[in-house]
């Protein structure tokens, strides 16, 4: 599986790096480096809401620009302070509330994305 992460805080980059460690991960430290890195040969796309520079919102937002038909998961611990106008934002997107169960959350994306 071919991954595009947009997160910045580095202990939760390198949770991905070991739940993911069997695909190819590409991990961007804001929204802004995620925008550079885009492109449509992912299978899957990674997002964190609070993020420096451009945030969450500002990645969804350029992504429904180019109409991505890639899926998108986002990933937050900030999802209790979403309000539900800020989650409409979102679109058709699996949230998962951080912390994540690593156990769990390769399996979760794989059946989102399948």
């Amino acid at each position: 599986m071919k991954i595009l992460i947009a997160e910045d805080d580095h202990n939760t980059v390198l949770l991905y790096q070991y739940i993911f460690s069997e695909d190819d991960v590409h991990v961007c430290i804001d929204g802004e480096d995620f925008m550079m890195h885009y492109d449509d040969s992912y299978d899957v796309l990674i997002v964190d809401i609070k993020m420096p520079v451009k945030d969450g919102y500002d990645v969804i937002s350029f992504l429904e620009g180019l109409n991505n038909t890639i899926p998108v998961v986002v990933i937050t611990a900030c999802i209790a302070y979403v309000t539900p106008d800020e989650l409409s934002k979102l679109g058709d997107v699996l949230i998962i509330r951080k912390p994540v169960l690593t156990s769990t959350l390769r399996e979760r994306i794989v059946k989102y994305i399948n």
